[in-house]
């Protein structure tokens, strides 16, 4: 009984495996192809043969109309033509941001503060005061050379009236000249003496922390206030060797910092070094970016990225790119509607498409971009859509901090 029992459960799982092996032979197109590789050439004679179910598809109406082609049976598939695109390869670096013009006032004189007439943040246009000194002893000095001056002049007009009546000789009129022409020349070292006394502000900007305070004996290595023209600011930042050749002065950049969140800025480069480091091997350039918002100071670090155009490839849609023992490759349709494996170099991928070189692809060639799993070399496919990889560019990003670069 249990032998009977067991016998009748073994044909019952034949005839299940019969009826699900019939199915498969009779629905899936590449059935023939599938067997043959096994080795069961007897059981592929059972599947119809794919050529002569394409032409009843063909005759019967069932895969008809423009877009499509093989018979039902074969597997569903979307297309996309080969195109070409530009390797775009961003590079980006770390920059010090530097004021467009920057100012350590320092008393040319030694000096005891009289008067501070500039606060910290405050604008200041160039020739605006900044620290008065006491200047009593210059002062009265001025004085003194001015009448000085007041009484070799006089005494020249005298001598010349005297002169014209000849009553003194020429050689006293040209001392009574000289004598002016010193005391005038000691009128203007008093006043500048006395011009050394006030501090001015040399150039225009927002003038920084103070640090000396009124009454404060000052010496010539002191200290005063910085002041920062941050109308536009300068970044410096370093290239690798190998894009020494691509810089230029005007040539655009991006900039961002983190203290500035989710902005960007646009500069252009301004200066570029005659040479490079030797230890480093990079260049150091230059650059200027508008800070027309004034939320830049100097000081800060920005990351500078630039946009370099490189070689052009063949670009093919990322699930295109299949990947076999031999390497990556391609499923190409041919003008007779079937299928071909077509061996391909990566050169860069990323999200939208993938560069490419081979020698048996071009531009324009049409590869299957989904339904790949099903593909058998030489079947026949239908076709759900056609498209174009597009005019794209790939991105190669790289980050260095001075010059150093990563892929």
């Amino acid at each position: 009984m249990r032998f009977t029992g067991f016998l009748k459960q073994f044909l019952a799982c034949l005839v299940v495996v019969a009826i699900a092996f019939a199915f498969w032979v009779r629905l899936d197109p590449n059935a023939r192809d599938v067997l043959n590789e096994n080795g069961l050439d007897v059981l592929a004679t059972l599947a119809p043969e794919a050529a002569d179910e394409a032409s009843a598809m063909g005759q019967g109406g069932g895969a008809g109309g423009p877009g499509r082609r093989g018979g039902f049976g074969n597997p569903l598939v979307t297309v996309a033509e080969v195109a070409e695109a530009a390797m775009d390869r961003q590079f980006t670096t770390i920059g010090t941001g530097l004021s467009l013009r920057s100012v350590t006032l320092r008393p040319n004189e030694a000096g005891q503060v009289e008067s501070i007439a500039a606060t910290s943040g405050a604008t200041v246009e160039a020739g605006d005061l900044i620290v008065q000194l006491q200047d009593d002893a210059q002062g009265l000095a001025v004085e003194r050379a001015q009448l000085a001056v007041d009484q070799a002049r006089e005494k020249v007009e005298r001598y010349a009236r005297l002169s014209n009546r000849g009553t003194i000789s020429n050689v006293e009129t040209d001392d009574a000249e000289s004598d002016l022409a010193t005391a005038e020349v000691t009128l203007r070292e008093a006043q500048f003496a006395l011009s050394q006394r006030r501090i001015d502000a040399p150039i225009g900007g927002t003038v920084g922390i103070v640090e000396v305070d009124r009454g404060e004996m000052l010496t010539t290595s002191t200290d005063i206030v910085r002041i920062e023209d941050y109308s536009s600011l300068l970044v410096t930042f370093y290239v690798p060797e190998r894009l020494a050749a691509v810089m230029a002065i005007g040539a655009d950049f991006t900039a961002s910092t983190e203290a500035v969140p989710g902005a960007t800025f646009d500069g252009a480069i301004t200066s570029i070094d005659n040479r490079l480091d030797e230890a480093s091997r990079t260049l150091r350039v230059r650059g200027e970016i508008p800070n027309e918002n004034n939320v830049l100071r100097p000081g800060m670090s920005f990351q500078i990225q630039f946009e370099l155009e490189g070689s052009r490839y063949l670009a093919v849609p990322p699930l295109a790119v299949q990947w076999s023992n031999d390497g990556a490759y391609v499923w190409t349709l041919g003008e007779d509607g079937t299928v071909a494996k077509t061996a391909i170099s990566v050169i860069q991928r990323n999200a939208d498409l993938v560069l490419v070189e081979s020698a048996e692809l071009s531009a324009g060639a049409v590869v299957v971009e989904e339904g790949v799993a099903s593909l058998r070399e030489g079947g026949g496919v239908r076709i759900a859509e056609t498209s174009a990889a597009g005019e794209s560019t790939a991105s190669i990003r790289s980050a260095g901090d001075n010059g150093r670069e990563e892929r």
